[in-house]
């Protein structure tokens, strides 16, 4: 889903292969709150794909995975 697809575009931009804040990544998002994120958040960690390595942060779970996401179209 757009959703889904357009936080993993911000993180990977944000990130590479470490963490960032979700508030971090609904600014770049264009999004006022990071409560605007949480069900796509959920549902990508629900997938495998990210995870909260804290609280309040995000991650990618396969090393690399954001070079793969920069690359789609």
């Amino acid at each position: 889903p757009p959703a889904q697809r357009d936080l993993c575009r911000a993180l990977a931009a944000l990130v590479g292969d470490g963490s960032a804040a979700i508030a971090d990544v609904a600014s770049a998002m264009g999004k006022p709150r990071s409560s605007d994120l949480s069900v796509a958040r959920n549902e990508l960690i629900k997938k495998g794909l990210l995870y909260a390595p804290e609280r309040g942060l995000l991650a990618f779970t396969v090393p690399g995975m954001h070079r793969f996401v920069v690359q789609q179209p």
